[in-house]
């Protein structure tokens, strides 16, 4: 399941869809927020690498849990200067 949301002052927050993303203004002053829960390799890819175009270790910090059923990867927030990448646990 992917979830897109947007936040701005004026409208508050909104819904968006994944097909929203790859349109989105980088330079505007919304905020957007994507959780990606329980999704197949490649629609991450499709999402991290084809639409954000990420680091390919964020990618692979991502893909992690999808394709190692007993991994365990410890909380960090890296920062790549255009976007920051958080890895947390619920």
């Amino acid at each position: 399941m992917i979830s897109v949301i947007q936040y701005s002052a004026e409208k508050g927050i909104e819904t968006l869809s994944v097909d929203d993303l790859k349109s989105w203004d980088y330079t505007c002053k919304e905020n957007v927020w994507v959780d990606i829960y329980q999704t197949d390799v490649e629609e991450n890819t499709k999402i991290l690498k084809d639409i954000f175009k990420f680091h390919p270790l964020a990618i692979e910090d991502s893909l992690k849990y999808i394709q190692e059923e007993d991994s365990v990867h410890h909380p960090k927030i890296e920062d790549f200067t255009k976007y920051l990448f958080i890895v947390f646990n619920g």
